[in-house]
């Protein structure tokens, strides 16, 4: 055991190696406890949200959005999608990064249902904080127009069709983004993370799932 400061500037015991090095817990588990990451989706008994005959820049089928008036960094930890129906042909869904709101042609801003189960995954000790970033969803979230520059494509997911009724279970999870995998990621002042889907003829229809951190820079280094 050793002294040393915590981020509190309070000394305290430290467990450490052999080499007298000493031992801290991953960054996101530590986010965890502080009351830093939160979650949102749907619950059980809501409606499953519509996908888009086509894919548009101003219309979203899932969102989670930093605030603008606030220096927060949003750092996307997952993404799921859980498919109850498959619709049409061939589903897919897109998921897309902006910049800043202010840094877009257009300021960005995003219209939806606000989703009501959304809390902090740690919410005994210490209290809850208020969660600040906003995620959405909606058979059509309205997005202000996009040009090229103002978003990239970071993860595309193309389902084969009729994988549902060949056999498959009806309701399939799809990591459609991870922080290990694609990030990470950081959104800041109005930077969103919007999540397309398409479903020709027909619409399919998803339960969405999103964990991410809310934090300063303090909490980076």
């Amino acid at each position: 055991m050793a002294d040393y400061q915590n981020d509190n500037s309070v000394a305290q015991a430290a467990r450490v190696t052999a080499n007298r090095d000493v031992v801290v817990a991953p960054n996101i588990l530590k986010w965890a406890v502080q009351g830093k990451i939160f979650e949102a989706g749907l619950g059980l008994e809501d409606t499953e949200v519509n996908s888009q005959a086509t894919i548009a820049d101003i219309t979203g089928t899932f969102s989670l959005q930093a605030p603008s008036a606030s220096a927060v960094l949003v750092v996307p930890i997952l993404a799921r999608l859980i498919m109850k129906t498959e619709g049409g042909a061939a589903p897919s869904a897109h998921v897309t990064i902006t910049k800043p709101s202010g840094l877009t042609a257009t300021a960005l801003t995003l219209s939806g249902t606000a989703m009501t189960s959304k809390h902090s995954v740690y919410r005994t000790n210490p209290a809850q904080t208020s969660q600040q970033a906003t995620a959405l969803y909606g058979d059509a979230i309205t997005v202000s127009v996009l040009v090229a520059a103002d978003y990239v494509l970071v993860n595309a997911l193309y389902l084969q069709d009729n994988l549902i009724t060949t056999g498959t279970s009806p309701l399939l999870p799809y990591d459609v983004y991870t922080m290990a995998k694609d990030g990470p990621h950081v959104l800041t002042s109005g930077a969103a993370m919007i999540i397309y889907i398409s479903t020709a003829t027909l619409d399919s229809a998803w339960f969405p799932y999103f964990k991410w951190a809310e934090l300063t820079e303090d909490d980076l280094v």
